[in-house]
């Protein structure tokens, strides 16, 4: 009867050594797993800004850089810009701006499109009349660009990502021959506007 109740014992020790590997080993693959989609998944951000001066106009081409190992697939994305007498107001929402100008009341819907690993792709060029970039340069406007990528990654189960932006463009110099115009920039990180998940 003793040796009944010692098997018993040992028995019951085992089966709750054995729940408690059992549990580690999950709760170890599921760390693994989570390293393993933070360390591969896509992560989009704006790595650099183009610029050229076309025309009459000054586009900027943000570029989105996706630094994982996976792709990004499918994106979505758009870009702003506006001018300010001074800083936007500290509750601006920065929202989507159609080509009109108008603020839009829903947020814009770019085409959709797909960012291979460590590859990169622009935004929608951003198209800013001279005489705009003549009264940033005069001091008389503050110039803005910001906006938004949304997109999934390559694993299953993970929730739609978005990274934003925004940027304060300051004109460090402007100059005219003729017709031919010549504008340098600099691009200031600029307010909350800034995140990613």
């Amino acid at each position: 009867m003793l040796a009944t109740i010692a098997l018993f014992i040992s028995g019951e020790r085992n089966v709750d050594v054995a729940r408690r590997s059992a549990f580690a080993a999950e709760q170890s693959a599921e760390v693994a797993k989570t390293a393993l989609i933070s360390t591969q998944r896509a992560f989009l951000f704006i790595a650099t800004f183009e610029t050229h001066v076309i025309n009459n106009e000054f586009r900027i081409l943000p570029q989105w850089k996706n630094s994982g190992t996976t792709p990004a697939n499918p994106v979505t994305n758009y870009a702003n810009w506006k001018t300010f007498t001074a800083t936007p107001p500290t509750d601006y929402t920065y929202p989507d701006i159609a080509a009109d100008g108008t603020e839009l009341t829903s947020k814009g819907d770019g085409p959709s499109f797909y960012v291979g690993p460590q590859d990169a792709v622009y935004a929608e060029s951003l198209k800013i009349p001279i005489p705009w970039m003549e009264k940033v340069r005069a001091g008389e406007q503050r110039l803005f660009i910001w906006g938004w990528a949304e997109y999934r990654d390559a694993f299953e189960g993970t929730p739609i990502h978005r990274s934003e932006f925004c940027n304060e463009v300051i004109v460090t110099n402007m100059g005219r021959d003729g017709e031919k115009v010549t504008i340098a920039v600099q691009f200031a990180k600029y307010g909350p506007y800034n995140k990613a998940n």
